[in-house]
């Protein structure tokens, strides 16, 4: 749709961000792929304490990675296009920064449409994807030929939030199992740190501001028991 309406240039330079966003989501599927066994073996055998362990862990796991690398997406944005495409590629940064709030919209679809399959209940998580499908693609429509590559952005950024969440509902329904949130706020201050002290040192190099951010990432969220040393 974007190279309908815009140029050749533009449709390069969001492609670009984009497939750093493409690299990103790999990981979520990877993690609820091992997960996904485990929960669906205590579902099917009404495990419910496992089950709510296995559950509580996935969606824990997956926020530990990926709100920090939102965040630093956000903050290295520039430079990581740098990295990937060279300097003619540096403008992708901008939309990169929108894209990376799409990866936590990803991980959220991730574990509780995983969760779904789980629980066998993806019959009904069908209306999602369907209202979803149809909804960005009116929105893509609508906001790429007045913004371009920050409409696609954005309207990306609506849809893996719209799908994450409305997952999330889904399975608190029919689950009947609440997500304790403690650990996920730790997670939020601990990448906010992160974020800062990066932002302190832009000057770095791009890779030690990666070692940095992953330095200042995991002590920060073991000093405050974020996550146990076990985990």
């Amino acid at each position: 749709i974007l190279s309908l309406f815009k140029t050749q240039t533009e449709v390069g330079i969001y492609g670009a961000a984009y497939r750093v966003i493409d690299i990103l989501a790999q990981t979520a599927m990877m993690l609820m792929g091992v997960m996904l066994p485990l929960l669906a073996y205590a579902w099917s055998r009404k495990l419910k304490d496992s089950f709510k362990k296995y559950y509580q862990q996935a969606f824990d796991a997956m926020m530990l990675l990926a709100l920090p690398m939102m965040v630093g997406t956000i903050v290295l944005a520039e430079k990581i296009m740098y990295i990937v495409g060279g300097e003619e590629f540096i403008i992708s940064g901008r939309p990169l920064q929108i894209l990376a709030i799409a990866v936590f919209g990803v991980y959220l679809g991730a574990v509780f449409g995983h969760a779904a399959v789980a629980i066998n209940k993806q019959k009904q998580t069908i209306w999602i994807y369907i209202s979803n499908a149809i909804i960005t693609l009116i929105g893509y429509l609508i906001f790429i030929p007045k913004f371009g590559m920050y409409g696609a952005a954005w309207m990306t950024v609506f849809s893996e939030l719209y799908a994450g969440l409305l997952l999330w509902a889904t399975i608190k329904h029919y689950s009947k199992e609440k997500l304790q949130l403690k650990t996920f706020a730790k997670i939020i201050f601990a990448s906010a740190v992160m974020g800062g002290v990066l932002l302190l040192v832009p000057n770095l190099n791009i890779f030690l501001l990666i070692l940095l951010g992953i330095i200042i990432y995991g002590s920060t969220i073991i000093l405050i028991k974020g996550i146990s040393k076990e985990t």
